[in-house]
């Protein structure tokens, strides 16, 4: 049975409550003031981090909180730096991050610093907004940021409604994901009628680099066939550069599209 829109936002709303009342209390402390949060997200930032990033920081300067995001632009991938430099969005860098500097840090699409991969130490996130844990019910922050949004009442335009798009669109495999849950369903949903086709093309045709080519030529003539609980994909791809991390993903998620593939 399909569930109604109205159904998964309230599921949502039950499921996202720590982090609206999170926000909600970011804004009644810092509304007007001098001191900016700051928004982190993970080394090789893909689109569906930087596009959740942009969006949550969008939303709070509309709420008078200043906002700084903190990422590494020097390992942004291909569609990444498509999103940034078409939107215009504000990075700064990770070499110059001071935590003094900030009041609150918001951690986006990492489960914890360590595992963002940033080269940020001794610092605690107060919020993190993430997909990646076994139970979390989302395949995307992008997921999370658009029902954030619908549910606050926060209008997405059409350009970061496309780069949360293409997020959501990745990392769900072309919206075929085994794991595409309800929450995917509608974010998807939301954000298609609101799509600039023009830019979407910008962002998805970026992408293939020489190096990204190559890395799915050796993964796929190298790929072999291993049965244990299901059909796995173990294949080598050659050595790599710390850069080419998000390439790396991209080509499991294309391998995960084999007949009877599980796990890559």
């Amino acid at each position: 049975m399909v569930k109604s829109h109205d159904a998964v936002l309230d599921k949502f709303k039950e499921t996202a409550k720590p982090i609206i009342e999170k926000l909600t209390e970011f804004i009644e402390e810092f509304k007007n003031k001098r001191t900016p949060l700051a928004i982190i997200t993970h080394q090789n930032a893909d689109p569906d981090a930087i596009s959740s990033a942009s969006e949550l920081e969008k939303y709070l300067e509309k709420h008078k909180v200043l906002v700084e995001i903190i990422a590494d632009e020097d390992t942004f991938p291909r569609e990444t730096k498509v999103i940034v430099n078409e939107i215009g969005i504000d990075i700064k860098p990770v070499k110059d991050f001071n935590k003094d500097k900030y009041a609150r840090i918001i951690l986006v699409d990492a489960p914890s610093i360590s595992q963002s991969n940033i080269n940020i130490k001794d610092i605690k996130p107060d919020l993190i907004i993430d997909h990646h844990r076994d139970e979390d019910p989302y395949e995307s922050t992008a997921t999370i940021i658009t029902l954030l949004m619908t549910v606050l009442g926060f209008e997405l335009d059409k350009d970061m409604a496309t780069a949360l798009y293409v997020g959501l669109e990745i990392d769900t495999i072309g919206l075929t994901s085994g794991k595409f849950t309800d929450f995917d369903k509608l974010a998807y949903k939301i954000l298609a009628p609101l799509l600039n086709f023009e830019l979407r093309i910008k962002i998805i045709q970026a992408g293939y680099s020489p190096s990204y080519l190559k890395m799915l030529e050796n993964a796929i003539s190298e790929s072999k066939y291993f049965f244990h609980e299901g059909s796995t994909v173990i294949s080598g791809v050659g050595y790599i550069e710390d850069k080419q991390r998000t390439d790396l993903a991209k080509i499991a998620n294309y391998l995960l599209l084999m007949d009877g593939v599980e796990k890559v």
